[in-house]
């Protein structure tokens, strides 16, 4: 890590980055029990893309820099990809169990980090790590995960299973697109491609959404867009490890949400889990203000 960036504001919008991201999980969840998955990713995507083009159209300078298309088309298809495998695994499994199968692609992108950005790995950032992943494993455990879920060869395990991977493999390649072009035109460009991807998911059984829920879905491409360009303003200075790492309090988020509108009470070893968790952010705040 340079010490001549400061990476305090950075590592406070990742944190809040992982809030708007619970927020919109818990309104898609909420929302999902209603309307079909595709067709909630498809209007939500398309809100928040809308948003983001609004905000490029009005701040940034034509002509546009050039841009790297091919790769733009390439992580797009990742990310609808990754967003349907998210909002299925949401449709068949509870809250908590999700953000915490989602928070192991943070030890997938510390290895990419290392190997593909040469960052240094040290061993606070080791140890911040550690507690995250027994904070995940906490949540894991006391959820049966690896007992009923799994030995039942549900099929809704595979899309679940791929979640963590594909993240940290989208995570490395915005990273290497925020070095070449403004972060709103990487996040609009996202945007309108998962947009278009998905947009065929409103054909799929469409069904007219009350006004309720269509206050949901407004609510989710506000924050949706908003956590979009927020978590890519933190990804483009922070170390792509330490970024992964701060994935972990979405679960925390998660867990407090889930208590809250889900009724999803937490157990002993869920708080056990909270507590390393926080521990692990305490680890990425010493390891942050250090350099």
């Amino acid at each position: 890590m340079s010490k001549q960036t400061n990476l305090s504001w950075p590592l406070i919008l990742a944190f809040a980055a992982m809030l708007g991201f619970a927020v919109t999980d818990a309104m898609i969840k909420f929302i999902g029990q209603s309307l079909p998955i595709p067709q909630v990713a498809s209007l939500r995507t398309i809100g928040g893309a809308i948003l983001l083009l609004i905000a490029l159209l009005s701040t940034q300078p034509f002509p546009l820099p050039k841009i790297d298309w091919k790769q733009h088309i390439g992580r797009g298809f990742l990310i609808a990809l990754v967003t349907l495998c998210f909002y299925f695994s949401l449709a068949h499994f509870d809250f908590v169990t999700v953000a915490a199968v989602a928070l192991f692609g943070q030890a997938v992108s510390s290895a990419i980090g290392v190997v593909f950005f040469n960052e240094k790995f040290s061993l606070r950032l080791g140890f911040a790590l550690g507690l995250g992943v027994a904070g995940a494993l906490c949540f894991l455990i006391d959820l049966n995960l690896f007992g009923q879920q799994i030995e039942m060869f549900d099929i809704w395990i595979l899309p679940l299973a791929a979640i963590p991977f594909l993240e940290a493999f989208i995570l490395a390649l915005v990273k290497v697109q925020t070095r070449k072009e403004p972060v709103l035109i990487t996040s609009t460009i996202q945007a309108l491609l998962v947009a278009l991807i998905l947009a065929p998911g409103l054909a799929l059984g469409y069904q007219a959404p009350t006004t309720m829920e269509w206050s949901i879905i407004a609510a989710m491409c506000v924050v949706g867009a908003a956590t979009s360009y927020i978590s890519i303003v933190a990804l483009k200075d922070l170390p792509v490890s330490v970024f992964a790492i701060t994935d972990n309090t979405s679960l925390l988020w998660a867990g407090i949400i889930g208590f809250l509108v889900f009724a999803e009470s937490p157990s002993a070893v869920q708080v056990l889990g909270g507590i390393l968790i926080v521990s692990c952010c305490f680890m990425l705040a010493k390891e942050v203000s250090a350099d």
